[in-house]
């Protein structure tokens, strides 16, 4: 009889060992909603409708290198300054650059002395334009939250991290590595060029500071086609800017 008993709650115990092997998998398993949330509470981005940031750095003329494998030609910045309204959606960039401007091909170069710069990406600009708002670390939680965002875990280097993703236009699929401070750390997505097919962009965001209430990124390098074509360290950040 104790035999029967023993063999009997073994076999209970037996059964139940999948459903608990289930139970421990599906609580790990990152909720999309949950880990925005989290990440827009921790960055400031829960009441947020426009952000103007400014720094120095440098930087590169996308698609112009005299060699293809070589790095794009690089610009300093003086200064840089970038406003963006996520509700129109729009952003404009005003800059002062300094260096070489090579496109002319060759190796040869023309001289650029601080050079004033002013760029708009418009509400109805194509999303190849648009996509550098929404790769920002606030723009990514927005445009996350409003396109049916998945998440989940990834281990990179010893840290864990809760990517979300989303698809725009039922085809461009962006991702956003969120790490344990609930900070966007990377994004990263993939946009058609005509001559160059699917281009990956990927900005990675460090070294984060609390500027009033915004936790805003003090670097900013933003990769294109495997090169730089950002490399930003941003010395003020300021949230809902008219």
């Amino acid at each position: 009889m104790k035999s029967s008993v023993t063999v009997a709650t073994l076999t209970i115990l037996l059964a139940a060992l999948p459903s608990v092997g289930l139970a421990q998998r599906t609580a790990v398993a990152p909720d999309a909603r949950s880990t925005l949330n989290n990440a827009a509470r921790a960055m400031g981005a829960e009441d947020l409708k426009t952000i103007q940031y400014s720094g120095s750095g440098s930087s590169f003329t996308f698609g112009q290198s005299v060699n293809p494998n070589a790095p794009w030609p690089r610009f300093s910045l003086s200064t840089y300054t970038r406003e963006i309204d996520f509700d129109a959606p729009a952003s404009r960039v005003q800059s002062v650059r300094t260096g070489v401007d090579r496109r002319g091909g060759g190796g040869i170069g023309l001289p650029v002395v601080n050079q004033s710069r002013d760029q708009f990406i418009r509400p109805d600009a194509p999303w190849a334009q648009q996509v550098d708002i929404w790769i920002t670390p606030h723009g990514f939680i927005k445009a996350a939250m409003a396109n049916n965002p998945t998440a989940e875990s990834q281990t990179i280097g010893g840290a864990v991290y809760r990517v979300v993703s989303f698809t725009v236009q039922d085809k461009y699929r962006v991702n956003g590595y969120i790490n344990e401070q609930n900070r966007v750390e990377k994004v990263e997505t993939w946009v058609e060029y005509a001559a160059l097919g699917d281009l990956l962009i990927d900005v990675r965001y460090a070294d984060y500071r609390d500027f009033n209430g915004l936790w805003f990124p003090t670097r900013i390098v933003q990769n294109q086609g495997g090169f730089p074509v950002l490399d930003l360290t941003v010395t003020r950040a300021e949230a809902n800017v008219a």
